[in-house]
Order: C-alpha cells, then structure tokens, then sequence
C-alpha cells in the first residue's frame, strides 16, 4: 500500500508541477503579446474579457465593478508581495499606489 501511495503522491505532483509550468508559460505568452504595441493592446483586451467570462462563471451575480474591485483586491496583495522586495528608497508610496485603486466595498 505504501508503494501506491508514493505512486500516487509521486503522479499528482507531477500533474501540479506541469499545471503551474502550463500558467508560467500562459503569463509569459501573455506578457510577451502585451510588450507589441497595436497587437499588444488587442492581446490585452482579448486576456482581460477572457478572465472575466471565466470569473463570471464563478460569480453568475457578479458585475463588472465586482470583477474590478476583486482584480484590484488581489492585484494590491501582490504588488505589496513585490514591493517589499525594493529596496525602502525606491519604493514608491503606498498612499501613491493605493490612490490609484477603485474604490470598494469589501467583497467577503
């Protein structure tokens, strides 16, 4: 029984190890698209309907404001991940980047 477990913790490491490979090289895709200026634009608006038909899905009562507030919501958690990386003299403000969001009622 062991043997199979390790089989199976062995396989489903694999199957999340290559679906976060597939989502790296689905951002770089679209990174890569987005730096071309005309094709860029399209690229980057075709990305963002995209993600929203696929978050509409989940939220079938959800609105575009909803969908906003909850990209900007998630968008802030992670600009505050890469921001504590840069060193205190060249971070920019954070009522300077905060300024800058929709303003949102809490989505919980």
């Amino acid at each position: 029984m062991t043997a199979e477990a390790t089989a199976t913790a062995l396989k489903h490491r694999k199957e999340i190890a290559k679906a976060v490979a597939r989502t790296n090289a689905k951002a770089r895709l679209k990174r890569a698209l987005v730096m071309v200026p005309i094709a860029g634009i399209a690229a980057g608006v075709y990305f963002e309907e995209q993600d929203y038909q696929e978050w509409k899905q989940q939220n079938p009562n959800g609105n575009r404001q909803d969908y906003a507030c909850e990209v900007a919501a998630l968008t802030a958690e992670v600009l505050d991940e890469l921001l504590r990386e840069i060193p205190d003299n060249l971070r920019p403000s954070e009522e300077r980047l905060t300024g800058q969001l929709p303003k949102c009622h809490t989505l919980e």
